[in-house]
């Protein structure tokens, strides 16, 4: 995966208000993105992402982007690109998510000793030993910690 400013488009609708670039300018970017098996992904926002003016004129062009390769794009298959506005520079900062979270193991269950001290505990642990289980005749004795009593 490579996110930067390239410094070049791919096509002549990447650019507006500038001068036409040459054609063997426009080939040589594209070689260089097909050659190595690149994709470019797509963004949303703003689609022009650097912006100048030269003599009063307004100059735009689709310089930044995100290009990645197949095996990248199958792992991360869910990622999505933004272009933002810009602020401070004359580049739209670009905002990728891969759309992964990060798998947490469930938490392991901790009991505390001063639970069993509780009037309660004997009966809450009857309860959900009964909800799991399914069997209304198998709990934990609370009073009993070193073992597990069935009645």
């Amino acid at each position: 995966m490579c996110i930067r400013d390239f410094n070049d488009v791919q096509d002549l609708e990447e650019m507006n208000g500038s001068k036409m670039k040459a054609d063997r300018c426009l080939r040589s970017f594209q070689n260089f993105i097909e050659g190595r098996s690149l994709i470019d992904l797509p963004a949303k926002g703003q689609f022009y992402t650097w912006f100048n003016s030269i003599e009063g004129q307004v100059i735009r062009e689709r310089l930044d982007r995100v290009l990645v390769n197949k095996d990248w794009l199958d792992i991360f298959s869910d990622s999505l690109v933004f272009n933002l506005f810009v602020v401070g520079s004359d580049h739209s900062p670009i905002v990728l998510t891969t759309g992964r979270k990060d798998r947490q193991a469930p938490r392991r269950f901790k009991f505390e000793l001063m639970w069993a001290e509780l009037d309660e505990c004997e009966e809450i642990i009857k309860e959900g030993w009964d909800q799991f289980f399914m069997e209304p005749h198998a709990f934990i004795c609370c009073r009993n910690l070193k073992g597990v009593n069935v009645t």
